[in-house]
């Protein structure tokens, strides 16, 4: 026994209620509109056999009424049948009277097929033996292209093929028997209940067609809204993995990838590159008096005003705890370095307020140079780390080069103390 066919979400839930209702709604538009398009050309080519049913029977000299009011009749369906099609496709909101116009179709295919049904019965029973038979051949014709044209509207193709053929069984059964007739009484009825079929199969595969494609857009839909939720996540991840979560400056990781990156933009272009390792003086006393809480503010507000202060072209990131470091790239002399952190000093240094209450702190900050001092990213770190230390042990809130430990004591541009 074969399942059900159950549609699955990329989470492999089955779809909600919510959305199914909606896939319905969607096939149930889709298939009175499908119904609708098909009008236009099955009229036509209903027209055109109905012409050549006019001129086949029509008897010069002798009482056509019959013929004529058939004739008329079957045009006034078909501009009925035109004029509903236009009417529909000119409505701009047709989704709320769904139903009506399916009636409305359904009323049109009826009176289609019982105009076909009265050629089939009552000019038949007028018709010579040829005309019958061409009458029965033109029937099957038009309830087999019926099948196609009608096959988005189950109900509107049985009551068209029914309507159409059914009388013409009847009048078979009833009326003439023997010989050939006898022999379509039974091609009839057989053909009658194979449309049948072919029509429940088709409308069940244009049916099942429309469900499968609007559940390919919901899934399309909700495999892209995966793919974008994905994305943002790997961005977080991404940024999580390289970037302090605190300030939100580069962790250690970043910052060592990228003075390595730096380093060779530096050899490639014959440039100088300066590395600043920046400490904050006596934090741990502002931990410990203060509390984690204030001191994390205090790191926050030190990372924007570096942020603010420092060129967006350098990199700042933070190491872990109170200590930052600066890439600094493409610089003409250290005169540009020592501006930067006799600045940075001074910004650092500056009180500012938390939660009402002001504070202060200041900075040590020790500068390596590449090439001068290193061609090694870990050894121009070692020596930024050094001289911060050199900063520190003089009393702090100082810088100090490397390459020229003395330079604080007597170069004053050099030193934000002199």
């Amino acid at each position: 026994m074969q399942k059900k066919y159950i549609p699955i979400m990329s989470n492999g839930e089955p779809f909600p209620r919510q959305i199914i209702n909606t896939i319905q709604q969607k096939i149930f538009i889709a298939l009175i509109d499908s119904a609708f398009k098909q009008t236009l050309l099955s009229q036509a080519a209903s027209i055109l056999c109905a012409l050549v049913i006019l001129l086949g029977f029509f008897t010069p000299n002798s009482d056509n009424t019959l013929l004529f009011d058939w004739f008329a009749f079957f045009i006034s369906v078909a501009l009925f049948r035109i004029i509903l099609n236009v009417v529909y496709k000119a409505q701009k909101n047709t989704e709320s009277h769904l139903q009506l116009w399916t009636i409305l179709f359904l009323v049109g295919a009826t009176l289609g097929g019982c105009s076909w049904g009265i050629a089939g019965s009552m000019l038949f029973a007028h018709g010579t033996e040829l005309q019958r038979t061409f009458i029965i051949i033109l029937l099957a014709g038009v309830t087999s292209g019926a099948v196609m044209a009608l096959t988005a509207q189950l109900v509107a193709a049985l009551v068209f093929i029914s309507a159409a053929l059914l009388p013409l069984i009847v009048y078979l059964i009833m009326r003439v028997h023997g010989g050939i007739y006898d022999v379509f009484e039974v091609a009839v009825s057989a053909y009658y209940l194979y449309t049948i079929v072919i029509a429940i199969k088709a409308n069940k595969l244009t049916t099942n067609n429309f469900r499968l494609c609007f559940e390919n857009e919901v899934l399309l839909n909700d495999l892209t809204q995966v793919r974008s939720q994905l994305e943002i996540k790997n961005k977080q991840l991404e940024v999580a993995a390289t970037h302090d979560p605190l300030t939100g400056l580069a962790n250690r990781h970043l910052f060592e990838v990228s003075l390595s990156s730096a380093i060779q933009r530096a050899d490639r272009n014959k440039k100088l590159l300066a590395v600043f390792y920046i400490d904050l003086d006596n934090f741990k006393s502002v931990n410990d008096v203060y509390g984690h809480q204030v001191g994390d503010l205090f790191l926050k507000v030190i990372a924007e005003r570096m942020r603010n202060n420092i060129r967006a072209s350098d990199m700042i990131s933070r190491l872990g705890g109170d200590e930052f470091t600066v890439i600094m790239e493409d610089f003409k002399d250290t005169k540009d370095i020592s501006k930067v952190a006799s600045h940075v000093c001074k910004i650092i240094s500056e009180p500012f307020i938390i939660d009402g209450v002001q504070y202060g702190i200041c900075v040590s900050i020790g500068i390596s140079i590449y090439p001068l001092d290193s061609n090694d990213a870990d050894t121009l770190i070692k020596n930024a780390d050094d001289s911060m230390y050199a900063v520190k042990q003089a009393g702090g809130n100082n810088y100090r080069y490397f390459s020229n430990p003395d330079a604080t004591e007597h170069d004053p541009a050099m030193n934000v103390n002199s």
